[in-house]
């Protein structure tokens, strides 16, 4: 989103892209004027509605993607790199598990 244009909550939470429920456009003519935007806030549980000029949703959708961080690509080589996990892998995580004690698995939750 453009960081000047910011949906809050009358509790004063920024809304996000995962809290819209619906959007819609308010037409003249044959052009879109506003867009309302419909939403339910994270933090009160409120549902509120916000309209916003047309020309400001219309920048804020057309916001490039941020590339992705080094380590994340980094990342991502090094699973392409690994490969598909075969079947005889799964079968030995599993026989693995099977195996495991109630400590050794809350070990393994705690890390």
């Amino acid at each position: 989103m453009d960081m000047n244009t910011v949906i809050e909550c009358a509790c004063g939470h920024r809304i996000g892209l995962h809290e819209l429920l619906s959007h819609g456009f308010v037409m003249v003519g044959e052009k879109p004027v506003y867009v309302y935007i419909k939403y339910r806030c994270a933090e009160c549980g409120t549902e509120g509605m916000e309209l916003l000029d047309y020309d400001k949703w219309n920048v804020m959708m057309r916001q490039p993607e941020e590339p992705a961080a080094e380590a994340e690509m980094a990342e991502h080589e090094r699973h392409r790199e690994l490969g598909r996990i075969r079947p005889e892998e799964i079968i030995g995580f599993a026989r693995e598990l099977a195996h495991l004690t109630y400590s050794q698995f809350a070990d393994l939750y705690s890390n």
